[in-house]
């Protein structure tokens, strides 16, 4: 399956690190070891995690601002995630990102 036919991908804040660079790069750094597992045994299309600093990155990475600044109010760094889902995908990325801390934001 093309990239292109798959559904939009899904955006994730970890909310707790929010406004912490420490546990911001700490959780990234978690939470891409499940993402790469998911990303190996082709459960998920692709996936992208960054430390967000400021609103020129956030821009930079396509990162809906008003619907980061919901669970960010506007702090920064943040941790963001983006992640591909295939179009039937066999896991529920909402829920394991939220056992996570990860917000969905879009």
């Amino acid at each position: 399956m093309s990239i292109l036919s798959a559904p939009p991908a899904r955006a994730f804040i970890h909310s707790p690190s929010v406004g912490l660079a420490e546990p911001a790069f700490a959780a990234m750094d978690l939470i891409d070891d499940h993402l790469d597992s998911l990303y190996h045994q082709q459960r998920i299309l692709g996936y992208n995690i960054v430390v967000i600093l400021d609103e020129h990155q956030e821009r930079d990475e396509l990162i809906p601002a008003h619907l980061a600044r919901e669970v960010t109010l506007s702090a920064f760094p943040y941790l963001f995630a983006r992640v591909q889902m295939p179009v039937h995908p066999e896991v529920d990325i909402d829920d394991l990102m939220l056992q996570l801390s990860a917000v969905r934001i879009s």
